[in-house]
C-alpha cells in the first residue's frame, strides 16, 4: 500500500473515531443521564479524541503513545466485560490503529 493512500485512510479513520465516540457519548447521556460513569467515559473520550486529533495533524509519535494507552484500557475493558463482542471489536480496532500509527511513524 502506498504511503499516501495509508495516510488518507488513517485520516479518515481518525475522523470516524471522533464521530463515533462523540455520538456514543451523547447517546449514553441521553439514555442514562449524567452521572459518575459518564464523567469517566468523558475522560476516556477526551483521550481518544486527543489521539485522533494527533493522528489528523500527522503527529504519529504522540498518536502512537496515546494509542498504546487506549489499547491497554480496551484490553482491560474486554476482560472485565466478559469478552463481549463490543469490547473485542473495540480492542481489535485499537490494535489496528496502533499498527497504522507505527507504520506511518516510520515514514
Amino acid at each position: 500500500m502506498s504511503n499516501d493512500l495509508m495516510r488518507t485512510i488513517f485520516k479518515g479513520w481518525n475522523i470516524l473515531i471522533i464521530a463515533v465516540n462523540v455520538i456514543s457519548m451523547i447517546a449514553s447521556i441521553v439514555k442514562y443521564g449524567f452521572g459518575p460513569a459518564i464523567i469517566f467515559s468523558a475522560l476516556i473520550l477526551l483521550v481518544i479524541v486527543l489521539m485522533a486529533y494527533s493522528g489528523l495533524k500527522g503527529n504519529y509519535d504522540t498518536c502512537k503513545k496515546i494509542a498504546v494507552a487506549v489499547l491497554i484500557l480496551d484490553a482491560i475493558g474486554m476482560v472485565l466485560g466478559g469478552f463481549a463482542i463490543r469490547t473485542v471489536i473495540s480492542t481489535v480496532l485499537a490494535a489496528i490503529y496502533l499498527f497504522m500509527c507505527i507504520s506511518l511513524n516510520k515514514y
